[in-house]
């Protein structure tokens, strides 16, 4: 049986402005993980 799952998260203590790098394990589980690998937020405009 195959399962997906779409997981989202906010994260804390970090400038919202900038580059942020993401990194997605699974911990005691076999599966294959699909995540981009950072995602940038462009400073709001004034």
């Amino acid at each position: 049986m195959r399962a997906r799952y779409l997981l989202t998260f906010t994260p804390r203590g970090v400038s919202r402005d900038g580059w942020h790098d993401l990194k997605v394990t699974l911990k005691n589980a076999r599966g294959d993980v699909t995540a981009r690998p950072a995602y940038f937020v462009p400073p709001a405009a004034k």
